[in-house]
């Protein structure tokens, strides 16, 4: 089984996460997240969210993540990040995915792939890591104040910290920052970004790696 840490250990499974960790991101944007390529213009993208009242910065969240305005995106995380309600945290949770950067990335990695030139892992280190960790952060805060994440939400954070882990240390040797890690009872229990990704994982629904690993082959 994948959690399996008395003949698997977490740092085991991570590595081989760690090697996919670019694919999920792909595979999370192309099939779950398509509106961060709906490019549309928002109504009201000259007001400024953070003057607006809480009720309208989370219409206007909600708009800037389906037009696909990055700045916009990230205008609308920082307005509403310091809402603490369930339905705000999971929405800054996206909105700080989204706004980390990820759709040039998943633009100029997918030229990469179909020209097979250059290395699309390079690319995670132009991905901003101030936003990855807001996204695992404010699920963490939404799991907190009683929110039930969809798999997908799940996916992007446990994918967030894993891409923070590959930009803060040699991509091939990232899996180490997670080596003896072990899936914590609840996300009160994890002691680290390591434990908190299996943790997103497992609430995702994966529970064996080549379910995983199937789910992310193309």
């Amino acid at each position: 089984m994948f959690y399996r840490t008395d003949n698997i250990t977490g740092g085991y499974i991570l590595k081989k996460i760690c090697v996919i960790a670019f694919t999920v991101v792909i595979y999370l944007i192309l099939s779950s997240c398509q509106q961060i390529f709906t490019y549309s213009v928002l109504e009201w993208a000259q007001r400024d969210p953070s003057n607006l009242p809480p009720a309208q910065q989370i219409a206007y969240a909600e708009s800037a993540l389906a037009s696909g305005d990055e700045q916009a995106i990230i205008d609308a995380y920082n307005a509403i990040k310091d809402l603490d309600t369930a339905e705000a945290d999971l929405l800054a949770s996206e909105l700080a995915f989204a706004g980390s950067g990820v759709s040039g990335v998943i633009a100029e990695a997918t030229t990469m792939l179909l020209e097979g030139t250059g290395d699309p892992t390079s690319l995670i280190d132009t991905l901003s890591g101030t936003l990855l960790q807001g996204a695992a952060d404010e699920l963490e805060s939404a799991i907190n104040n009683g929110a039930v994440p969809s798999e997908e939400q799940y996916l992007q954070a446990a994918a967030a910290l894993l891409l923070i882990a590959i930009q803060s240390t040699d991509r091939d040797s990232a899996w180490t920052l997670f080596d003896g890690a072990s899936l914590p009872a609840d996300l009160a229990s994890a002691t680290s970004d390591a434990e908190k990704a299996l943790f997103f994982i497992s609430k995702a629904e994966y529970t064996d790696w080549t379910d995983l690993s199937g789910s992310f082959s193309f």
